[in-house]
């Protein structure tokens, strides 16, 4: 996840960017700027960006050398609680991004109970192409009941989403393209026949 300001002299062009990677959880950040012109009027937005896209905050301005503490303070609280408004927006929408992701399909099932590598043909193949399409991992075009090096890639970046469950189980760090137990584990939660 990331979080920053975006900012520049005009409204329609924040052309200066500031960010921090992390894990965050709502609440303020703030980023001291130097180098900027006594008397000008800097515009700004704070932005956090998760795995559903950036969020922005209103634009928001001051002036350069020219506020009062008072104005300061208020910018700071306005700040903070755009903040807080991305950080729950952002929330949100991981809430939702979750839910979609873990709603099996009610329209087709498929129990995966096989191994399959390249090399692997029938129709455990053609199935795991179908929960991959579902999935959003393969594209939606012609497939045949083959396990090749393109099903190998798409079977990485599935293992590669739901990393937590199928990769760390085995301390591994990237796909291996193998559909074995943990991979199966989570096709048949996501697509299994219940």
């Amino acid at each position: 996840m990331e979080k920053g300001f975006d900012w520049g002299t005009s409204s329609t062009a924040l052309i200066n960017t500031w960010t921090q990677t992390g894990t965050y959880s709502t609440g303020s950040f703030t980023k001291y700027l130097s180098g900027l012109t006594s008397g000008t009027k800097y515009y700004f937005r704070a932005k956090a960006r998760n795995s559903s896209g950036w969020a922005y905050g209103t634009i928001l301005s001051f002036t350069a050398g020219g506020s009062t503490g008072t104005e300061d303070d208020a910018l700071i609280q306005t700040l903070l609680s755009q903040i807080q408004q991305i950080m729950a927006q952002i929330a949100q929408l991981q809430a939702q991004l979750s839910a979609l992701q873990g709603a099996p399909s009610s329209a087709w099932c498929h129990t995966f109970n096989t191994d399959m590598a390249v090399g692997s043909k029938g129709i455990e193949v053609s199935e795991l192409k179908t929960a991959l399409i579902k999935n959003g991992i393969w594209p939606n075009e012609a497939r045949t009941d083959e396990f090749n090096e393109e099903t190998a890639s798409y079977v990485v970046a599935f293992q590669q989403k739901y990393r937590s469950e199928i990769l760390t189980p085995w301390r591994l760090s990237n796909g291996t393209g193998f559909v074995g137990k943990t991979t199966r584990a989570k096709l048949n939660a996501l697509y299994g026949c219940r």
